[in-house]
């Protein structure tokens, strides 16, 4: 039951997130989070 909800979810996204202008944002907001997950681990080892 719980995975039909999650497949409809993806289904609906999987449209909405084709577009090159939604998907220039997501690579931003994980580009971001990618570096600032590094730049906590190099401060974490320093």
């Amino acid at each position: 039951c719980v995975m039909l909800g999650y497949t409809t979810l993806a289904a609906q996204m999987g449209r909405f997130i084709r577009s090159d202008k939604i998907m220039g944002k997501i690579n931003k907001v994980f580009g971001s989070m990618f570096m600032g997950c590094g730049a906590l681990l190099a401060a974490a080892k320093s």
